[in-house]
């Protein structure tokens, strides 16, 4: 990741080289670790490859210019993003945490290949996990105009902490996802989930990245629970 994080902030003549270029070096990490290199990422590392977010915001005219030079690759990797990245949390931190997603497949063109090194099109992640819809809105109020959430069905309680982390701009009165990734597994009054933000695509169950953030919320101590326990596991298509 600190090798992303340097890439990621150095303009490529190419944009479309971004992959290619790091081919390299992939090989050499993918036969050391013996672990599957696909579109930046090692897929043994999955969900955790997935907790990167933008460094700063890409100027508008640029990014939709490197944008049009990046279509096809998969939205949940860094490479999709044009501009500087960063990760969300460290892997070593990680180690307090307990995954809350399974049986993660990554397929290229609908077929689970070995490691590709080079330019990949049309690959996607299979898992099984929970998902929650929710809906972000401005409201003014007698001071200022804030930012507050809801969600299409009534819950039991909602995070007291949200910091979530758009790859653009952030989306305002139109429904999107949380995915569960981790939550912390120490004995604590408070409860931290990692999440993924999504958007669905046309096809049942399937979606793509828009973001990733941390919820949180106070807990009686040994209280283990997630606030995603009351929706049913399902599988997902990440494009």
């Amino acid at each position: 990741m600190d090798l992303i994080v340097r890439y990621t902030a150095c303009q490529l003549t190419n944009e479309s080289d971004r992959l290619p270029a790091l081919s390299g070096l992939a090989k050499v990490w993918a036969e050391a670790f013996a672990s599957r290199y696909v579109a930046g990422v090692m897929v043994d590392l999955l969900p955790a490859e997935l907790l990167w977010k933008r460094k700063e915001h890409p100027d508008d005219t640029h990014s939709r210019h490197i944008r049009e030079k990046l279509t096809g690759l998969p939205s949940w990797s860094w490479c999709s993003f044009p501009g500087s990245v960063k990760p969300d949390v460290s892997h070593n931190y990680l180690q307090f945490y307990t995954k809350t997603v399974d049986n993660i497949t990554v397929t290229v063109n609908g077929n689970i290949s070995d490691s590709i090194y080079g330019e990949v099109t049309n690959v996607t992640i299979e898992l099984m996990g929970k998902i929650k819809p929710v809906i972000m809105a401005k409201g003014a109020t007698q001071h200022e105009l804030k930012e507050f959430w809801s969600m299409p069905k009534p819950v039991n309680y909602w995070p007291e902490s949200l910091e979530l982390s758009f790859d653009d701009e952030p989306i305002y009165n139109v429904e999107f996802f949380l995915l569960g990734l981790y939550v912390n597994n120490i004995n604590s009054t408070y409860r931290s989930e990692y999440v993924l933000l999504m958007e669905k695509l046309r096809k049942k169950n399937e979606f793509r990245r828009i973001g990733v953030g941390e919820i949180a919320r106070a807990v009686e101590f040994e209280d283990r629970t997630s606030w995603f326990d009351d929706v049913e596991e399902q599988t997902i298509l990440i494009r």
